[in-house]
């Protein structure tokens, strides 16, 4: 069995208390795969202390990676 590994750096800014800033370097690799290195920035917007929106973009900085894209999502917690 041949593992693929992922590796990820992401700082963080805090812009208020519900609004942060993001960028990001990410990819995937393994022995028998060009890797996949990635470069995306966004938004974080947490709307209540259990719900949060986000926004970023990004490019494909590997001739393996995806060339570019946008994404919208959102992220709730159940309570515990």
């Amino acid at each position: 069995m041949h593992g693929r590994f992922f590796y990820s750096f992401s700082p963080e800014l805090e812009l208020s208390e519900k609004l942060k800033a993001f960028a990001e370097v990410y990819g995937y690799t393994s022995k028998f795969q060009e890797a996949e290195n990635t470069l995306d920035a966004g938004f974080l917007y947490q709307f209540k202390p259990n719900l949060q929106f986000d926004l970023c973009g990004g490019i494909g900085i590997a001739k393996a990676a995806t060339d570019n894209f946008i994404e919208l999502g959102m992220s709730f917690r159940l309570p515990g």
